[in-house]
């Protein structure tokens, strides 16, 4: 768990420390004999060789400077002509004329490119870059991170297609795109994307025209595969696994759609076994302890982390230990219930007693033995927990066990903290969840003062914020079920927003996250008061609206947590994060590389590293 504070004056470190690019991208033509400079550039002299033109070949020795507080690429084009010793392009800083970098101008003929990346430290610099050989240009522009795209369909079958934020279009060799004035759509078209992620790319299908067959190729041109269609009510789809990049897909046929989609990754739960074995209880002394359940309810834990039973002994009843010999023994008087958690159909429940003493129902189904071994249903299930029931008083055990079945689930895990705590948001579509047996779910639904309220709720679903309380570090995964959600809407009070794509806050959003004082140990709402703090998809956070400003939600620099029924709560998660680690690399030439590249690089979000 971070520590706020420090989180937050991290935050202002940065805000404090950053500035602003001080000129657009720029390129100067070197084959002028009298270049023209862009606004904020200026020529000047390298102190030690004058500068001299060449008509075919440019300018050597010239020296032009530039300020800027952002990483940026500097590219030169190659020059055969007149090699000089020494240095033969270099980038200096203006403080004490340092070389920073080298660029290799020289070359076998006057063609191709160089490039050399300055890595800012977020400070204005004014930098020289001195042209020593003859060069034909040189061009600076800013590294700037591209934006992966996931989701998203462009209809073709328009003139104008409209293309999301982060697509653009680009040309097909030499052919132009054209428009079929009809459910065709277009032929020779292409676009270009990044993706960071797996994605699944589907292009609609067409045979207006045979043979016009496109492909999909990677950022430097390179094919990937093949898009071959010949019907116009089929598709081609194609899943990508590779490393992010920018991918160029280049509709050759005429083409009514193209989709990307990302791929959802199933998560794979190994099968577990619980077990409550109140007759060797010693492995488990949480066991022994928490069996004495008189006229209440209560849980008892088992040997894994957030797996519980509940215990009903509220109609006279009664469920505790006692020892036979060298063996412990479970009792449970008439009408005692137990709720045993179960995820999926095929689970598999087991109960054993001493000899003659069953007097219980397992699923309903009556004990005819010492050993009653139940299946799940489906509809167990879906409520999440089978029931045995005390029939008589001649009702005692030795031990419980379930066994939980692997499964796939898009659901990421989740990590309650060592208080028990987490916020949560669904992201699966169309599907009701409900927390597994033994874990709870809030939403805040009211701000007093400096008081914020969480409601209990049963099921949420797709997009909907909820705070999850449970066993401390427990790993749980919330359970599909059926029926209607149980979440209020907006108007009705809930001020819990959930998170389906990573949320930059701002202090103008009036926006508050889930915390704990490190100092206190207390929970609460902490008001958001720097830049760069990210909430990230999967989570929550709560946000004021106008309704309640009145209150001065806003003025409140944390909000204490109560729950509807008036207990206090402790130890929540802090769900603040700082922006994820880079998952692209450039070295300083500003060629990307691999996860294993050593030497220093550059990360999509423009910090330096070495590796």
């Amino acid at each position: 768990m971070k520590n706020l504070k420090t989180l937050i004056t991290l935050f202002l470190l940065v805000i404090g420390t950053s500035a602003s690019w001080a000129i657009d991208d720029f390129e100067i033509d070197l084959m002028q004999e009298n270049p023209t400079l862009p606004a904020g550039v200026e020529a000047t002299d390298d102190g030690a060789h004058g500068p001299n033109f060449n008509g075919g070949h440019g300018w050597a020795n010239y020296v032009f400077k530039f300020n800027t507080s952002e990483t940026v690429k500097i590219t030169m084009q190659k020059c055969a002509y007149g090699a000089q010793n020494g240095i033969v392009a270099c980038v200096k800083d203006a403080v004490n004329g340092n070389v920073l970098g080298t660029l290799a101008t020289q070359s076998d003929a006057c063609d191709g490119e160089v490039s050399w990346t300055y890595v800012s430290d977020g400070n204005a610099q004014d930098l020289y870059v001195h042209c020593g050989a003859y060069c034909h240009k040189v061009k600076v522009e800013k590294v700037v991170a591209p934006t992966a795209v996931k989701n998203f369909e462009i209809d073709l079958k328009t003139a104008t297609p409209v293309l999301p934020t982060g697509v653009k279009q680009i040309s097909y060799s030499d052919y132009g795109a054209y428009y079929h004035q009809d459910y065709h759509g277009w032929c020779w078209y292409g676009v270009e994307f990044y993706v960071d992620s797996e994605v699944e790319i589907t292009i609609g299908g067409c045979n207006f025209q045979n043979g016009y067959y496109g492909y999909l190729a990677s950022e430097d041109g390179a094919k990937i595969v093949d898009i071959t269609n010949d019907k116009c009510d089929g598709s081609f789809t194609y899943k990508y696994t590779g490393e992010p990049q920018k991918l160029k897909l280049y509709c050759g046929q005429y083409c009514p759609s193209i989709k990307v989609a990302e791929v959802k990754k199933e998560a794979t739960v190994e099968e577990r076994t619980a077990v409550w074995n109140w007759k060797t209880a010693s492995a488990n002394s949480s066991i022994m302890a928490e069996t004495n359940i008189l006229a209440r309810t209560g849980t008892i834990h088992s040997n894994l982390n957030g797996i519980v039973l509940i215990v009903d002994a509220t109609k006279n009843g009664r469920f505790d230990t006692y020892k036979s010999g060298n063996v412990n023994i479970a009792q449970m008087s008439e009408g005692v219930i137990i709720k045993v958690p179960v995820q999926h159909a095929g689970d598999v429940v087991t109960v054993n007693s001493p000899a003659n003493q069953f007097n219980y129902t397992v699923g309903g189904v009556k004990a005819t033995g010492t050993t009653t071994v139940y299946n799940v249903t489906e509809e167990d299930a879906l409520n999440g927990f089978i029931l045995i029931e005390a029939t008589g008083n001649n009702a005692k055990l030795y031990y419980i066990s379930v066994k939980q079945l692997s499964f796939k689930s898009e659901l990421t895990k989740i990590k309650l903290n060592s208080a028990g705590w987490a916020s949560f948001t669904s992201l699966m579509s169309s599907t009701t969840l409900k927390c597994p047996i033994g874990t709870t779910a809030y939403v805040a639904t009211d701000v007093d003062g400096e008081t914020v309220t969480l409601t209990e709720v049963t099921k949420f679903t797709f997009g909907q914020g909820v705070f999850l309380k449970g066993d401390p570090n427990a790993e749980i995964y919330p359970v599909v079920t059926d029926g209607q959600f149980d979440v209020p809407s907006e108007s009705a009070g809930n001020i819990t927003v959930g998170c389906i794509e990573d949320i930059e806050l701002f202090t103008e959003s009036g926006a508050y996250v889930v915390a704990t004082n490190s100092a206190t140990g207390e929970a609460g709402f902490f008001r958001v008061t720097g830049n760069n703090i990210i909430v990230p998809a999967g989570k929550a956070y709560l946000y004021g609206p106008a309704e309640v400003d009145s209150k001065n939600i806003y003025d409140a620099k944390m909000l204490k947590i109560v729950f509807a029924n008036g207990e206090e709560a402790t130890g929540i998660e802090s769900v603040i994060a700082t922006k994820p680690a880079p998952t692209v690399f450039y070295n300083l030439s500003g060629q990307k590389v691999g996860k294993n590249y050593k030497g220093v690089v550059i990360g999509n979000d423009g910090s330096k590293y070495v590796k």
